[in-house]
């Protein structure tokens, strides 16, 4: 944490001169980027929902933080990767072959999906109101068109364009 402080004086005639803070400084108080880091992993390695990583930094780390300021700690460090995501996900299309699945979580009481493509190297996640093609449509509007897709049978991946369709053995065991 580090704290910035800006220093006032009023002088005899009653004018009150203050200090500015440095240009890059946006509030009195900042957390550096091991805390951003470990808000953003507890979040999305750990999934810990805002109010228990709330708990966590105060019980734990006696960092007294809002839930207000752990989603903008999270958001900008979303931001941040953006680049490289959209990399992974640039990556993926090129491959021979990607894994696809989806699997539902709750979300504030209702059903949303987190929608996972894959291989040995790279995954890429996004998080989805629905379990519909219009999902994989907005993230791959063209398919796999190089790749051949690996996925449960779900019939919205057998509508994905792709070099060709492998059903996940597993699924195929039970």
């Amino acid at each position: 944490i580090v704290q910035h402080e800006a220093y006032l004086k009023v002088c005899a005639c009653g004018h009150c001169t203050q200090a500015v803070f440095p240009g890059a400084v946006t509030a009195p108080i900042s957390y550096g980027a091991s805390v951003q880091g470990l808000a953003a992993y507890f979040h999305t390695r750990q999934y810990l929902p805002y109010a228990r990583m709330k708990e966590l930094f105060s019980d734990v780390l006696n960092l007294p933080l809002s839930v207000g300021s752990l989603r903008n700690m999270i958001h900008r460090t979303a931001q941040k990767a953006r680049p490289f995501y959209e990399q992974i996900k640039n990556k993926l299309l090129q491959s021979s072959f990607v894994g696809s699945d989806e699997t539902s979580v709750k979300v504030n009481g209702a059903t949303n999906w987190m929608w996972t493509w894959q291989n040995s190297q790279l995954t890429y996640i996004v998080h989805s109101k629905n379990r519909a093609f219009a999902t994989i449509e907005e993230q791959f509007k063209d398919g796999f068109p190089y790749t051949v897709l690996q996925h449960d049978r779900y019939a919205c991946h057998f509508k994905t364009p792709a070099a060709g369709h492998q059903i996940c053995l597993v699924h195929l065991l039970r």
